[in-house]
């Protein structure tokens, strides 16, 4: 293996802290002689060491283990890096470093082969733990106020969609599973948590139908989103006061929104009170039939 030492302009640069003897491409007595070059101490290894300029590796250079490649750097513990440190060929760096621990990747694609963890071990392709209030643990931004923008694409389950295929699973902060959106058989679905098992104090719901009559819904254009779209639905305000449960308002952010699907259980239980009146309706109507046909009975007998 041969070390050399340069600058950027590909000068040489000897004068690196430590001490070594030279004998062909590289050799290191534990004694240390006055060529200033690299010491090495009685087991044959670099104490640390302070390198000033850059460093060139010319073939495999292990740090920390052994069994790297041509052009590899193999490390069995942490590296640390300076502000401003990079890596890559100079004018062309790929991966930067700074003062504030962010790491800048520019120019080409940065490629990992087996799994990445951030805050965490990775146990996944890419697993992230963090616990940092009134934040998020990841974001994604595509930005660019234009449609071809997407946001995250997700590719899993059969080639044909046939089956129950997991696409996301929605779990609390105790990691108890609420919730999955997947594809059944070709059918987009949004599962929420309904477990009997999960649930205590069940009574049968109250009459929805005379709140459901006072619910207004109206038709409207957003005032800053898709001038001139018409639109159908609720409005939150309006119905937080029949149904608070379904319309909310975030006070962090001040914003308002109604949990549609929540609405989904109080229309079914109007529908069911609309049909208990229509059965009823119906049985009344078989009794006046019922009554008019004696009736007319009666009639026909006067009549003779």
């Amino acid at each position: 293996m041969k070390i050399r030492v340069v600058t950027t302009d590909g000068r040489e640069k000897k004068d690196i802290a430590g001490d070594a003897d030279t004998v062909d491409d590289f050799h290191a007595a534990a004694t240390p002689t006055a060529n200033k070059l690299l010491a090495l101490n009685a087991d044959a290894k670099f104490p640390t060491h302070t390198i000033e300029g850059d460093l060139t590796v010319e073939g495999g250079f292990n740090v920390g283990t052994t069994g790297a490649g041509p052009g590899d750097i193999a490390l069995s513990d942490d590296i640390l890096l300076a502000d401003g440190a990079v890596v890559g060929i100079a004018g062309n760096e790929v991966i930067t470093f700074n003062a504030a621990g962010i790491i800048a990747v520019t120019g080409a694609n940065f490629t990992v082969a087996g799994n990445v963890g951030i805050g965490t071990t990775a146990d996944y392709r890419l697993n992230v733990v963090a616990n940092q209030a009134a934040a998020y643990a990841a974001v994604f931004w595509n930005d660019g106020n234009n449609n071809d923008r997407y946001g995250i694409g997700v590719l899993c389950g059969k080639d044909d969609a046939s089956g129950d295929n997991e696409i996301l699973v929605a779990y609390d902060g105790d990691a108890t599973i609420e919730g999955y959106l997947t594809i059944d058989n070709g059918t987009f679905e949004l599962n929420q948590g309904s477990d009997e098992r999960r649930k205590k104090d069940i009574v049968p719901a109250g009459a929805m139908l005379a709140r459901l009559r006072q619910v207004g819904i109206s038709e409207f254009s957003f005032r800053e989103k898709a001038p001139g779209v018409r639109h159908t639905g609720y409005m939150a305000q309006q119905l937080h006061e029949f149904f608070p449960q379904i319309a909310k308002h975030n006070k962090r952010t001040d914003w308002w929104g109604v949990a549609v699907t929540r609405m989904i259980p109080i229309n079914t239980k109007g529908i069911q009170e609309l049909d208990s009146y229509r059965l009823d309706a119906d049985a009344e109507r078989e009794t006046i039939r019922a009554e008019i046909a004696g009736l007319q009975e009666r009639l026909a007998v006067l009549e003779l």
